[in-house]
């Protein structure tokens, strides 16, 4: 595929001398006056209507063993996509999916033939291009669906949470209501999680709650409320990060809580999702983009190590089109087999390989030591001017400021 970048991308000069490929993949151009300039591959793949993948105001992404990703769309339905080769299939209204759009969807490991998928009116199963109004285990539910969580522990259960009313089990032959009478006081529920103990949590608004033998009870680490949740993830050890408007990005692990907000440096507010990704960071997203932590640091901040949390932000320059990731739906974020994360945003998806992307490393003093290579730009030309500069906040003594000249990194 070729793509004729214009000049003011970046390219100082259209009259190319000479240009060459590197080991790592960048292409490096000579102009006749503009100087040197390199054209970099970084983390973010974007793809929207440019690519053939013509969406606006994503809802939500499930990524499936198969390769492929399916992708809900504001009234536009759900597509089945794949990277290498593009929309597979579309289902909307007119095929029978019981709704405009997809608000929330869910695989199913062992009914790998298939995807759930919740509208504003009614629970869908999607299998071998049919839309049905049933799916495995005679599993059926009409109303609006905003959460589906396919249970690890219990074959064919689905939980299903919509607006308003708690939470709804189903599965074979039964229906359970799970509301303020079993104990459960989310008026929405935001997300479900069978945690590495197997015990299933269920958060929103009003908290975080656990159920046991049929009956829920609030869940409060460190005996203290932890409110208007909307996202959750575990670390192998158990440990469980959660995304609160109130209180931050928590972290709870063996009966201890902390908490990182706004005033110590979070870098925006409210998030969508949390992901691990194999490297040791924890990825946050929201109305204002894409940002990682590593694990160590947050430790190294827990133990006084560090003022503030240093974050890696991602926006255009990384190959970011849309800064807004926030998906309206569920999940908001989900990942390739590869390892590969994949996001919704306001004009189709973002797909980022954490394994392009660097680590900064900070040390004591506020002294910063960069130790991979930085994107300068994704798919994009920049050129190396002496007036640009690359800024980069210090963790370690604050709010301080490293800058250096772009395109040029301390090992």
């Amino acid at each position: 595929v070729l793509e004729l970048l214009p000049i003011d991308v970046g390219l100082g000069d259209w009259r190319l001398r000479a240009f060459r490929e590197d080991s790592r993949g960048d292409l490096w151009f000579g102009t006749f006056s503009g100087g040197l300039t390199r054209l970099q591959r970084g983390p973010v793949r974007a793809y929207g209507a440019p690519e053939l993948l013509p969406l606006h105001a994503t809802t939500a992404v499930v990524a499936v063993p198969a390769g492929d990703v399916w992708i809900g769309g504001w009234k536009q339905g759900v597509v089945q996509w794949r990277p290498e080769t593009g929309i597979q299939h579309r289902f909307a209204a007119a095929d029978g999916l019981p709704g405009e759009t997809a608000w929330a969807m869910a695989f199913d490991p062992r009914h790998p033939e298939g995807i759930w998928v919740g509208t504003e009116n009614a629970l869908a199963w999607i299998e071998a291009g049919r839309v049905l109004a049933t799916g495995p285990g005679g599993i059926a539910h009409d109303g609006m669906v905003r959460v589906l969580y396919v249970d690890p522990l219990q074959a064919d259960t689905l939980w299903v949470s919509g607006e308003t009313g708690g939470a709804t089990e189903l599965g074979k032959g039964r229906r359970v209501t799970h509301d303020r009478s079993r104990g459960l006081e989310l008026d929405r529920v935001r997300f479900f999680h069978r945690d590495s103990a197997g015990r299933l949590l269920a958060g929103g608004h009003e908290g975080l709650f656990r159920l046991d033998d049929g009956r829920w009870s609030a869940f409060e680490p460190a005996q203290a409320p932890i409110r208007a949740l909307t996202a959750i993830t575990e670390q192998p050890d158990g440990s469980l990060w959660l995304a609160s408007d109130t209180d931050g990005l928590v972290k709870i692990s063996v009966g201890q809580r902390s908490s990182y907000g706004l005033e110590q440096g979070l870098p925006f507010w409210p998030v969508s999702s949390l992901e691990l990704d194999r490297f040791g960071g924890l990825w946050l997203s929201g109305n204002e983009g894409l940002a990682r932590i590593r694990l160590d640091d947050h430790e190294r901040w827990l133990r006084g190590e560090l003022r503030s949390i240093p974050f890696e932000r991602l926006g255009r320059r990384d190959g970011l089109r849309d800064t807004e990731c926030n998906g309206w739906g569920s999940p908001s974020a989900t990942r390739l087999d590869n390892g590969t994360l994949v996001y919704p945003t306001i004009s189709g998806i973002a797909l980022v390989d954490s394994a392009q992307l660097p680590t900064v490393a900070f040390g004591m003093g506020g002294t910063a030591r960069l130790v991979a290579d930085r994107a300068l730009a994704t798919g994009r030309l920049r050129a190396f001017a002496a007036d640009q500069l690359f800024r980069c906040r210090t963790g370690a003594a604050g709010s301080g400021q490293l800058s250096l000249p772009a395109g040029w990194f301390r090992p």
